[in-house]
């Protein structure tokens, strides 16, 4: 599958990557947004390979890998 990323114009920073083609979710990184505070997560990815000691979201959704990989 092949990514399309969104880069800053003034500094170069990545904010944000998706798939090419009708992409289903997007990935925002969420330091380069100013109202990240209004942006609260809605799903973990990747836990089955967490370490024991990364601090989790208990209230939002867990899921051990990548929706849709």
């Amino acid at each position: 599958m092949r990514v399309q990323q969104a880069f800053c114009a003034e500094c170069g920073s990545r904010l944000y990557a998706a798939a090419e083609v009708d992409p289903p979710i997007f990935n925002l990184r969420a330091g380069t947004v100013r109202e990240r505070a209004d942006l609260p997560p809605k799903v973990q990815f990747w836990c089955r390979s967490a370490l024991p000691w990364v601090n989790t979201l208990n209230s939002v959704q867990a899921l051990p890998t990548q929706p849709g990989a």
